[in-house]
């Protein structure tokens, strides 16, 4: 449980796990580069959360947080709304 909450399925993984098929110096090239920008985002994210955020009050971190709570359920709408694209699916076997 832990593991599969600490390293989430996702497309970064499955690039490290190919290069790790390599050669495993490939594949740690490719995660701790992987690790480096993930890193560099949350001192920005920090950084940015310190300065600008707590500087102008609750008020508008809140319509902040409102803000990008609505972005993100627009966004699941429109997933949800989407139609698979014409010429076949990822789901349907190709003809002869």
């Amino acid at each position: 449980m832990g593991y599969s909450l600490a390293v989430p399925p996702g497309p970064m993984n499955a690039l490290i796990a190919s290069w790790a098929l390599k050669s495993l110096k490939h594949g740690t090239a490719v995660g701790a580069g992987a690790m480096t920008a993930d890193f560099i985002f949350m001192l920005i994210t920090l950084a940015f959360y310190q300065e600008v955020l707590a500087a102008v009050g609750s008020r508008y971190t809140a319509i902040i947080y409102f803000a990008g709570s609505f972005f993100l359920l627009y966004i699941a709408y429109r997933i949800a709304v989407s139609r698979s694209p014409e010429g076949g699916g990822a789901g349907r076997p190709r003809g002869p």
